[in-house]
């Protein structure tokens, strides 16, 4: 502290501290000048102790001033600073006392936290091991030595690369070292690979990799869960799931398509796909003959089994048949009957075989055969599913003989409804003294525009049948006006003029024809809206009744009648022409125009 900053009172303090010392000092040389005296010392020697006691009183200020006082602010600061380093270094003292208390505790924790950790990763269901940057393996837990089988005495120090297959270790080491190098761990999350065991067997893993570092030392954490009973699982449910997906598959088969031999072919693929067959066929029942005959094959190296007829109750099939239940020969070489070296059936080189019946609705229909060229040993399930496409193929069959039956009794009643149809057409047509063949001209032609127009098949029976059955209605005309040779007066042509309405009431109940009445209803309309019976205009009036019309017109000028001879084409076409826009629809007209006739 500098002295003009010194506090009046510590000044004073000094000042008042030195005036006694003066006053000390003045006391006691008086009594040394009273012993002098006493001692009747010489005055001159008196008279020098007092000026020296004099002298003393006026140096006693100065060397307060010049020596004391900074002696003594010197001592001060010294005490202060003591006292300061003494409050300091209890205050040291008491913090580490503190700290010492909270490294004890944290190590306690550390311990614990160590413990828990320890535990944790001993108790764990996965393989936990830790290898350091030289692939030295550091941690290797309980569940990693049950399961790769080294214990951890074996394991730990030694390169990890132990437990990696041969087959991936380059691979292994190279990803090592790249992490080494760049620091890039490329765990890509969770990756299923192999391990191998210490006795040489592989077993399936999910891996998770994860690495940390101490210092300047580097470590990587593997993470390993055995997936064995999973990959089983997940094999099963593929199994499973493939079974169901062709079962389904033959299902589409037989509700897509009537053909027995795709359907049969569907299911003999996906068999061969799902039982892992080399070769399957069917035989199918032939009730005529009593004989089991081969129907469809698939995977065979020769046409051995193509002439197959069997007997009930002969050869392999034969016998599955009669007894109507599955037959399985693991080893055909050692079944003593010699199926399997028959001249003809020795190249397939087939060993094992099965035969299961087809029935349905306990009927029998055939038996599937499935081949196998090695000794196998199915699962459990493989029968059941063996069953169910048995079961699947003997309801094909079923299916496709049933519709074959129908398919043969509705074209047998189809053809005598049309053969029918043409009948009443032919009557009408000798009613009527039209000429011969009207009714199936016009029903050929209209036929070809319409489907030049672009309407669909389906639709095109229908217009046949129309066309055919055009003039029903005149039946309802008496013979005075239908036959008339002149022209018919108006209360005749009004009379004439109903016999669409009686086609319709003619028609209408019949369910088949109902979709064929346009044309007998309709074709005496016109574009214009001139025509009968309801007077339709433009596409109001159907398009099967407009392409009759034109058709109706273009035969009968093309035909003889009493009161006149048939025009030559060239004058129909003119005539056709001025009727479009009017009589005729203008497209259809066009359409006609752009056929060949």
């Amino acid at each position: 502290m500098d002295e003009k900053e010194e506090s009046p009172s510590r000044a004073f303090s000094a000042f008042g501290y030195a005036a006694k010392i003066a006053v000390l000092v003045i006391l006691t040389e008086a009594l040394i000048m009273l012993f002098l005296w006493y001692l009747q010392v010489p005055g001159g020697l008196i008279s020098a102790a007092i000026d020296t006691s004099l002298l003393s009183l006026i140096l006693i200020p100065t060397i307060y001033a010049w020596v004391y006082r900074p002696l003594s602010k010197e001592v001060a600061l010294r005490h202060e600073a003591g006292l300061k380093l003494e409050e300091a270094n209890a205050k040291i003292n008491e913090y580490a006392r503190s700290l010492e208390g909270k490294i004890e505790e944290k190590v306690r924790e550390l311990k614990s936290t160590y413990a828990q950790y320890k535990v944790l990763l001993e108790t764990s269901n996965d393989m936990i091991i830790v290898a350091d940057s030289t692939r030295r393996i550091i941690f290797w837990n309980r569940v990693a030595e049950t399961s790769f089988g080294y214990s951890r005495e074996e394991a730990i120090g030694r390169d990890i690369v132990m437990i990696v297959p041969e087959m991936y270790r380059e691979a292994h080491l190279k990803g090592f070292a790249e992490f080494m190098a760049t620091g890039a761990m490329k765990s890509g999350g969770l990756r299923e690979v192999e391990g191998l065991r210490k006795d040489g067997t592989l077993f399936p893993v999910e891996l998770s990799l994860s690495s940390y570092s101490v210092g300047d030392n580097v470590f990587v954490t593997a993470i390993l869960r055995d997936i064995t009973e999973r990959k089983k699982t997940e094999a099963q449910i593929n199994d499973q799931l493939e079974r169901l997906t062709a079962l389904r598959n033959i299902d589409t088969a037989i509700t897509a398509s009537m053909d027995l031999r795709l359907t049969l072919n569907v299911i003999l693929d996906q068999m061969a796909a799902t039982l892992k067959a080399d070769a399957a066929d069917i035989l199918l029942f032939n009730k005529d003959t009593t004989r089991l005959e081969f129907h469809a094959g698939k995977g065979f190296r020769t046409n051995a089994l193509r002439e197959t007829r069997l007997k009930v109750g002969e050869g392999h099939a034969g016998r599955a048949a009669f007894d109507g239940k599955l037959l399985c020969i693991r080893d055909l070489r050692a079944s003593g009957d010699g199926f399997a070296n028959a001249p003809l059936f020795k190249d397939e080189g087939f060993v094992s075989y099965c035969a299961i019946p087809l029935v349905s609705k306990g009927a029998l229909k055939g038996v599937l055969e499935v081949f196998s060229r090695s000794e196998r040993t199915p699962p459990p399930d493989y029968y059941d599913f063996m069953e169910a496409l048995a079961l699947q193929a003997a309801i094909a069959i079923d299916n496709a003989a049933l519709f074959n039956d129908l398919y043969k009794a509705n074209m047998e009643l189809s053809m005598a409804y049309e053969t029918t149809i043409e009948g009443w057409s032919s009557a009408l047509d000798l009613r009527d003294k039209e000429t011969e063949g009207h009714s199936q001209r016009v029903t050929g032609m209209t036929a070809r525009i319409a489907r030049a127009m672009g309407l669909p098949d389906a639709e095109i029976v229908h217009i046949r049948r129309g066309a055919l059955l055009h003039d029903i209605g005149k039946m309802g005309i008496p013979d005075a006006i239908l036959l008339k040779p002149g022209p018919l007066d108006p209360e005749e042509m009004e009379i004439m003029k109903k016999h669409p309405a009686y086609a319709y009431g003619l028609l209408h109940n019949i369910d088949y024809l109902r979709p064929a009445l346009d044309i007998p209803y309709c074709h005496h309309e016109k574009w214009d809206g001139s025509g009968y019976p309801r007077g339709l205009k433009g596409a109001d009036i159907p398009l099967s009744a407009r392409i009759f019309t034109l058709v109706d017109i273009w035969d009968a000028l093309h035909s003889d009648r009493p009161y006149r001879k048939a025009w030559d084409d060239e004058r129909i076409r003119v005539h056709l022409k001025s009727l479009s826009g009017k009589e005729l629809d203008p497209k259809v007209v066009e359409v006609f125009f752009k056929m060949e006739w």
